[in-house]
């Protein structure tokens, strides 16, 4: 997976005051995201996944991160009573990862894990697949072969440590 990065240094709805700003950044491009992705044919914003099949709204985009905002809880530090329950998904479904997080405007944050060192907190957006699951109209996303899929395959925690090959996911509704 990308190496931690300092706080901030991805976009995330908590550097916005107001609804209205919010929404004007949502159509704000990422230039780095968009020259590191060559396939693109032209630049989108960091929120909207170019891969997935699934209709992203803006208006639904905006709600949900305001949601989100809401909660208090980007940036928050690990509190005990998430990591035990990313201990015991662990256990219970013999993984050797479970992760609690959160897709913010342009990273997903780790509130909580379990297979990770704690000082891993945030990836990039369109590196996380969880950016995925919440697109899924069920809530639900599973993926039996991560390399097999065209969607996960070229992403780094996938050809890379910890090589992840099998994906389950849950959306967390409000």
């Amino acid at each position: 997976m990308a190496a931690n990065k300092a706080p901030n240094e991805f976009r995330s709805v908590d550097d916005y005051n107001t609804e209205d700003e919010v929404l004007r950044s949502l159509f704000v491009v990422d230039d780095e995201q968009s020259s590191q992705d060559s396939s693109s044919r032209s630049p989108v914003p960091d929120w909207m996944l170019k891969d997935s099949a699934a209709p992203q709204s803006m208006q639904q985009e905006l709600q949900r991160l305001m949601n989100l905002k809401s909660y208090l809880v980007l940036d928050a530090d690990r509190e005990p009573a998430f990591e035990r329950i990313t201990r015991i998904a662990a256990k219970s479904f013999d993984i050797p990862i479970a992760m609690l997080a959160f897709i913010d405007m342009g990273r997903q944050f780790v509130i909580s894990s379990y297979g990770f060192p704690p000082s891993f907190k945030e990836i990039p957006r369109h590196q996380a697949i969880c950016a995925h699951t919440i697109l899924e109209e069920s809530g639900i996303l599973t993926v039996p072969d991560l390399t097999k899929d065209s969607r996960f395959a070229v992403m780094s925690c996938v050809k890379n440590e910890p090589y992840l090959r099998h994906y389950a996911g849950v959306v967390l509704r409000s």
